[in-house]
């Protein structure tokens, strides 16, 4: 028994001359292979071919070219990558798709950890807002991941919830779309393969997989077509906010694929963005989302345009497998392999900028059941199998006692977050036990997350010692959180002795897996720099120091940028350059880095590297003293005294930053403060003489003697400030940062 697709496209011209048609032959039997056949018709069989068009399920070709379609990557086992059915120019957009905010708790016990951004990247979250991360629905989840040679696109924020890959350089039409992930990190922080597909474990790697050679191959256009699947037939509606729109003529016949996230119900929270994403239904213990949908399916009632269901990929990324079907959906939830497609058949003709809809079921959740919390999700009748109302957590448990150490994991997850669909509380002491076993039959994660749990008192007392260990075995594996962590407890003497030189491998480990992604990374970085320019653990090298800092400035380090910076200013293992220094400078400035601040509010006032401007001058140098910078509260009086940079002078403004900067011991400011009490411009009072005897005191006890009041240039006072500005590196290091959680 065979089910027979039948789809003819055909070349226009006057007289039409030559037909192919491909016969799919999908036997139910997994076991056999699909047979394709071609075969050539004169115009007149193609008329018969048309009158039995709607028995045989006839389509014509495509009334536009596909700009982007989903096909088997050209990297050897990376599954299925994203390829140019086009040129494209440099800084061209390649797609558009829709982001959406998802709970950490969610992402860390789901698949969607293997397909997530941090929220940093896509919005302005500060760099201590971990909490959420950010998911992208459209074809940028399916582009794999590339080495920072080998990247062509980039990903851009829109407002509305909106994001834009473009490329980066020239693409060609059949070249492979390939995004920076995070290099190394992001795969080993999941304990995945980032390369040598060799090694790869298949049944733990995801779709996005690193690359290996600088340039992969292309595919052809015959092979696109043949083997692929378009993923530009879709796009995120500008005019109505969260749905998914045709972005050309869709006529019936047409197959519109996305694969799909598959979720356990009680996982996901009843509110939110993946909610309203999701399909469902009240017999089913799961939800799907659509991975490559920019956008929400329209319920169509009696009018839908779309017929939905299911196929399951099998792991070699071709063929159908029949049974998963038949079975329960645990396995599928674990699997960091997105195994199944949603197949959108086009039932009416679908204009271009109209909205998909499928005409969802009636059944509405039993009161009082759980389902009542998902009642936002649509439900789609007769689309889930029978075997997948079966319970998600039920059969994890029973494959986790039998030894399955990745649902012995996913257990201890859910334990540990929670399952935040159906409301019941973390517990941190329950799911110690499963982390333990996962992690005695050599689980990366299970082994870092068991050495967060003893090192923080997380259900089990704390023990940095046994946490130690268990970081230290993560480490081993090329986890570069564990490889962190592990030079920070050798910096700190934290669960093992002191020693200098194995924080700095650990570190050196850790950061030669780093990118801009990650703050963990950038944070070992910036730690090798100042090893390598303090000569800790490593022999002094001011050259590697700077390299290092670079390093971890572009991956985010505010630290590191200020660092960078002041290289640049002194000439510490760089030639000097102050237009490379001020720009360094803002970069951390911007973050708020107070000592940049000042030292670009300088910058600024002395036009260095930029050109004079008093009053950014002074707004920078505002923004340093009003952080606590003493240099900073000092010149902001200057300028005050002297109305540089202001409408007009204020010496009652500039007397209250004197003495903020002189409470803080800057000499300069105790004498300058003194002066100030004993202006003979103004009324000076018994207390005031009292308090400026005091001030010439401090500043006497400093080196700064009365007779300096002489100096009644502001100009040469600000010259004596500043002859030093630009030689402190930032002291706090190394960076100790926080131990990581899950997924951060």
């Amino acid at each position: 028994l065979v089910r027979i697709d039948v789809r003819v496209c055909c070349t226009v011209c006057p007289v039409p001359r030559l037909v192919m048609m491909r016969l799919a032959l999908r036997p139910h039997c997994a076991l056999q292979p699909r047979l394709p056949l071609l075969l050539s018709f004169r115009p007149a069989p193609f008329l018969l071919l048309l009158l039995l068009s709607h028995q045989a399920g006839l389509s014509v070709c495509r009334d536009a070219p596909c700009s982007l379609w989903l096909s088997s990557s050209a990297l050897d086992g990376a599954g299925r990558g994203v390829f140019a059915g086009r040129d494209f120019a440099a800084g061209e957009v390649l797609t558009r798709a829709v982001t959406m905010r998802v709970p950490q708790a969610l992402v860390q016990s789901t698949q969607l950890s293997n397909y997530v951004f941090a929220a940093t990247k896509l919005d302005d979250s500060s760099e201590e807002d971990v909490g959420d991360s950010m998911l992208v629905l459209g074809a940028v989840p399916m582009v794999n991941h590339g080495s920072e040679d080998a990247v062509n696109a980039d990903l851009f924020p829109l407002p509305g919830d909106l994001a834009e890959l473009r490329s980066r350089r020239p693409i060609a039409m059949g070249e492979e779309l390939l995004v920076s992930y995070g290099a190394a990190e992001w795969f080993t922080d999941r304990g995945l393969q980032a390369a040598g597909p060799a090694q790869a474990d298949t049944r733990r790697r995801p779709e996005a997989f690193s690359s290996s050679t600088r340039q992969p191959p292309s595919r052809t256009t015959a092979e696109l077509e043949r083997r692929g699947t378009c993923l530009s037939d879709v796009a995120p509606s500008v005019t109505q906010r969260g749905a998914v729109v045709a972005s050309r003529t869709l006529v019936p016949g047409e197959v519109v694929v996305s694969p799909l996230f598959l979720l356990p119900k009680a996982a996901v929270p009843a509110e939110g963005d993946v909610s309203r994403h999701s399909i469902g239904h009240p017999g089913s213990d799961v939800l799907v989302l659509p991975v490559a949908l920019p956008g929400r399916l329209a319920d169509g009632a009696a009018e839908a345009n779309a017929e939905a269901a299911l196929e399951v990929r099998d792991g070699g990324g071709a063929g159908i497998d029949g049974d998963l079907l038949e079975c329960g959906a645990q396995a599928l939830c674990d699997s960091p392999v997105l195994r199944i497609d949603l197949h959108l058949t086009i039932r009416l003709r679908v204009h271009a900028g109209e909205s998909l809809s499928v005409q969802f079921g009636s059944a509405r959740p039993r009161a009082g059941s759980s389902d009542a919390l998902h009642a936002p999700i649509l439900a789609l009748d007769g689309f889930f199998p029978a075997a997948w109302a079966e319970s998600v957590a039920g059969i994890r448990r029973q494959a986790a006692e039998q030894g399955d150490i990745e649902a012995q994991y996913q257990l201890g997850q859910t334990l540990r977050l929670g399952a935040l669909g159906v409301g019941t509380p973390p517990d941190d002491t329950a799911a110690i036990p499963w982390y333990q076993r996962a992690a005695d039959g050599g689980h990366a994660a299970a082994q870092l997350r068991l050495g967060v749990a003893f090192h923080d008192g997380l259900g089990v007392e704390s023990d940095p010692q046994m946490a130690f260990e268990w970081y230290r075995k993560a480490a081993e594996q090329d986890i570069a959180s564990a490889q962190f962590v592990v030079g920070l407890a050798y910096s700190n003497g934290d669960g093992v002795e002191r020693n200098a030189s194995e924080a700095t491998r650990w570190f050196l480990l850790a950061a030669a897996q780093g990118s801009s992604n990650f703050r963990k990374a950038a944070k070992a970085m910036y730690n090798l720099g100042g090893a390598y320019r303090e000569g800790i653990g490593v022999e002094k090298n001011l050259t590697l120091a700077f390299e290092w800092f670079r390093k971890a400035a572009e991956g985010g380090s505010i630290k590191a940028q200020y660092n960078l910076g002041v290289a640049f200013s002194i000439g510490d293992g760089v030639v000097a350059d102050a237009s490379a220094a001020t720009w360094w400078y803002r970069e951390a400035a911007e973050e708020g880095h107070m000592m940049a601040q000042y030292n670009l509010g300088l910058a600024y006032s002395n036009g260095i590297g930029v050109e004079p401007d008093d009053r950014s001058a002074f707004a920078w140098l505002l923004k340093a003293a009003e952080q606590g910078s003493s240099h900073g509260q000092f010149v902001v009086a200057l300028f005050l005294d002297q109305g540089r940079g202001v409408l007009d002078s204020d010496p009652v403004t500039a007397l209250f930053w004197y003495r903020k900067a002189a409470e803080q011991g800057h000499a300069r400011a105790q004498l300058s403060l003194a002066v100030a009490l004993e202006d003979a411009h103004r009324g000076v009072s018994a207390a005031e003489r009292v308090e400026a005897e005091l001030w010439y005191e401090k500043a006497a006890a400093q080196g700064l003697h009365r007779r300096a009041r002489q100096e009644q240039d502001w100009r040469a006072r600000l010259r004596t400030a500043l002859h030093s500005v630009f030689d402190a590196l930032d002291s706090s290091w190394p960076d100790r940062g926080r131990h990581p959680t899950e997924g951060e």
